[in-house]
């Protein structure tokens, strides 16, 4: 009997197909996971100067800043919508002073206009 003769394509004792489930399984978990490493750091790495730059915003209003410029505006704006939708603010009823005045109404209905300079 030959070498080649003893071997048969069936895996190796009873636990070959598990193994080999068990190695394919690895081999895309690891693969997945790289490819999500690679997509994080990306990420963070183009993000830093948004969240670092000078000024008042906040870090939402920077990542959101940040999402737009990268052809996220669609997410952005959904997210706002659901933030709206969840937090809706509160419906009052009317102003205690009033609305402000500007000029009295003789002025604007005089009909005359400034000269211009």
């Amino acid at each position: 009997m030959t070498a080649n003769a003893t071997r048969s394509s069936a895996p190796d004792g009873p636990y070959g197909a598990v193994n080999q489930r068990s190695r394919r399984f690895r081999h895309l978990t690891t693969t997945a996971l790289s490819l999500a490493l690679v997509l994080v750091i990306s990420t963070r790495v183009s993000m830093a100067p948004a969240l670092m730059a000078p000024g008042t915003d906040s870090v939402g209003a920077a990542l959101s800043g940040w999402g737009r410029d990268h052809y996220l505006g669609w997410a952005v704006t959904g997210l706002e919508q659901l933030q709206y939708a969840r937090d809706k603010p509160r419906v009052s009823g009317s102003i205690a002073a009033g609305l402000p005045t500007t000029g009295s109404r003789s002025d604007s209905s005089s009909g005359t206009r400034p000269t211009p300079r």
